[in-house]
């Protein structure tokens, strides 16, 4: 019985190692590189992403393609700490925000728009109209 009790002492003490290495691994991830919501939706002629990004600066915001991949990034700046009654206070978090989605279509800049409103990124994908192509068969 001690052997048991010994055995699922160290159990319990590895899930609590592994929920603290989680932890630490998500307050890193979260400091160092947020995935900012984004809802994707097709109409009949475009793909039409919005991304939330309140708080980010126009200029600060960059929207990259490759292939048929969009890599979105932007930096949220730090606001100002405020010190009220001796204490700090601090909700709203700062860092790099990153999204990189694959659509299932080549990417070119020439059918791409985007604008950024109210906190929102709303980037405008065209379709390409698809053309039948007859194969000949020999």
């Amino acid at each position: 019985m001690v052997e048991m009790d010994r055995m699922i002492r160290n159990i319990y003490d590895m899930m609590g190692n592994i929920e603290r290495e989680f932890q630490s691994m998500r307050r890193m991830m979260h400091e160092e590189l947020m995935q900012p919501a984004m809802d994707i939706y097709e109409t009949d002629d475009e793909i039409v992403l919005q991304v939330e990004m309140p708080g980010v600066k126009r200029e600060d915001i960059s929207i990259e393609i490759s292939g048929n991949a969009i890599e979105i990034s932007a930096e949220k700046k730090a606001t100002k700490e405020e010190n009220i009654r001796g204490y700090y206070h601090k909700e709203i978090v700062s860092g790099k925000l990153y999204r990189r989605v694959e659509l299932p279509m080549e990417l070119s800049l020439e059918r791409i728009k985007a604008k950024y409103n109210d906190g929102v990124l709303e980037i405008r994908i065209k379709k390409e109209k698809e053309e039948k192509k007859r194969v000949p068969v020999e």
